[in-house]
């Protein structure tokens, strides 16, 4: 699901259209091209906003279930370095973990996930000028190892995108 080379180049032209100052609709609709082309059910937008990362746009495939993970979340910020936001905004790197629900010390929405069955998830820092402007953070409701080598590749690929 994750190697097709085709779903590659799709991200690489997707994320460099991701800019915060989109409007609202055009970043939903990015983060839909991205899942539907990826096969991801949910993804979303950390903005950081007065040292705090705050939830900002998000796509979900049409469940209910995953509107109530997203109503859930938009009540959390993340400061630098904590949960899968903060790290990813912290350290301006990829961070794949294989199930978000079985991880409470290092996943703090872990509970929630577990409730609505999101398991996989990849986090993503956009970049420019050096700041990461922006988190996406992309889900499965299934659990997934993953090897280092992709996620070296995604995130050499990610940050050879920068935003200039």
């Amino acid at each position: 699901m994750y190697n097709d080379r085709r779903s590659h180049k799709t991200w690489n032209a997707i994320l460099l259209e991701i800019k915060t100052d989109n409007s609202e609709i055009e970043l939903t609709q990015i983060l839909k091209q991205i899942c539907e082309s990826a096969g991801w059910k949910y993804g979303e937008m950390w903005v950081p906003k007065n040292d705090l990362l705050q939830c900002h746009q998000a796509y979900y495939i049409a469940d209910e279930k995953y509107a109530e993970f997203r109503k859930e979340s938009e009540t959390f910020t993340f400061g630098a370095g904590a949960g899968l936001p903060g790290r990813v905004w912290l350290t301006q790197q990829s961070e794949w973990i294989e199930n978000v629900s079985l991880e409470p010390s290092i996943y703090y929405r872990s509970h929630l996930a577990k409730k609505v069955g999101l398991k996989a998830a990849l986090g993503v820092p956009i970049v420019e000028s050096g700041s990461v402007v922006a988190v996406v953070i992309f889900y499965n409701d299934i659990a997934e190892h993953l090897s280092e080598n992709p996620i070296v590749e995604w995130s050499d690929r990610i940050k050879s995108l920068i935003i200039q």
